[in-house]
């Protein structure tokens, strides 16, 4: 295999072994009617993502796809029907599932999202100010070594980043890890509640100035104290695979509701999941040498 490549069939592969390992049932109705089951849905979301294609594009792009196997090729508004029925905690679940790994530390991190992409010479014309455009907070956990998405997390209104915890604690994320956070998640409830899920967080105190015994809650004392060193790999793990999923999968939500755009984001980061392992080794190799080049300087 080349160095770059993709490789689509080990892609439709691993989605379909995620799919059943979650149990997605393979119909919605009762009937069992469908034209195409749930399972093929799915398979079909993942590629539509990695595409980045219109409905259009993206139903004449499968009639020269035979991978799937598909005894007909389903119309783009068979398509677009099929993709809002596909819930988002689902599409959560199942990048949950396609981040479980071993490793030890990981980086929590909000990001935003755009869900609107005027051109500039239209905002120039028009008097729009892009600074203004309305965006969408989304709360990312990041592997270290794998670079994996352990979980993330998005709400209607924006809010605090802690609002976002104790949902993204339901995953379970945090058991027997060490996370990573900037300073947006410096307070004693937030180490507080990783301790209770069986973990270990690292923030950055704020106000250095402030002496040691006047700053509040016994994790934030110690931080002040000392901050390990591993706490350097944060941006590296976050902000890197942030940057790497808006670059992929465009930093623009589909859909003009939050809950087509929840499903949209969700499936960019499921998408990123599994093409992780897909390329070839020496893509992958190429990428760590560059990297590790990159941190040296």
């Amino acid at each position: 295999m080349s160095k770059g490549i993709l490789s689509y069939n080990k892609l439709v592969s691993r989605t379909q072994r995620l799919i059943m390992k979650y149990n997605v049932p393979e119909h919605w109705s009762k009937t069992k009617n469908e034209k195409f089951n749930v399972h093929t849905i799915c398979v079909l979301f993942v590629l539509f993502q990695i595409e980045q294609k219109d409905y259009r594009l993206f139903s004449a792009w499968l009639e020269v796809t035979p991978l799937l196997g598909l005894q007909e090729v389903p119309h783009w508004t068979t398509l677009q029907k099929a993709f809002a029925k596909v819930p988002p905690i689902l599409l959560r679940k199942l990048v949950q599932l396609s981040g479980k790994c071993k490793d030890k530390i990981q980086a929590l991190d909000p990001t935003y999202y755009q869900t609107t992409n005027p051109s500039i010479g239209y905002c120039k014309r028009t008097g729009r100010d892009p600074r203004r455009e309305k965006t969408r907070k989304a709360t990312v956990v990041v592997t270290k070594k794998h670079k994996l998405v352990a979980d993330v997390f998005v709400r209607a209104k924006e809010r605090h980043g802690m609002k976002y915890i104790p949902q993204i604690a339901t995953s379970g994320c945090f058991k027997g890890r060490t996370t990573l956070a900037d300073k947006e998640f410096d307070s004693e409830e937030f180490h507080q509640l990783i301790d209770d899920e069986g973990g270990e967080s690292i923030v950055p105190p704020k106000n250095k100035k402030v002496p040691v015994w006047r700053t509040r809650g016994e994790h934030r004392k110690k931080l002040k104290r000392k901050l390990p060193s591993i706490y350097r790999f944060r941006s590296s793990c976050s902000e890197s695979s942030n940057s790497a999923v808006k670059r992929r999968f465009s930093p623009v939500l589909r859909g003009r509701t939050f809950w087509q755009q929840a499903r949209d984001l969700y499936g960019k980061y499921l998408a990123y999941n599994l093409s992780r392992d897909c390329f070839s080794k020496n893509y992958w190799n190429f990428l760590q040498s560059r990297n590790a080049i990159f941190f040296k300087h």
